[in-house]
């Protein structure tokens, strides 16, 4: 079956393309549970995400480097706020 990723991945961009709202995909480099080609594909299928790749990070980036996880966040969700 595999993952809900992997599944949305698969999807043609075509389904997504009416997806409007605000998406951050934060990916460690080094994830060895969700490979970062799966999400970088993911956030290539929503037209108004935003993708951060984590060097020397794994699958969880807000533990192993919280500092770049945080200021992202943050960063993200003051672009979302200015928005509206």
């Amino acid at each position: 079956p595999g993952s809900m990723l992997q599944r949305l991945a698969d999807r043609a961009p075509a389904d997504l393309t009416n997806f409007s709202v605000p998406t951050l995909f934060i990916v460690g480099e080094e994830d060895a549970m969700i490979a970062p080609s799966v999400i970088e594909a993911a956030a290539a299928a929503f037209p108004t995400s935003r993708l951060l790749r984590v060097p020397e990070a794994g699958h969880s980036v807000y533990f192993e480097k919280s500092d770049v996880f945080n200021a992202a966040v943050l960063e993200f969700l003051r672009g979302v706020d200015a928005r509206t």
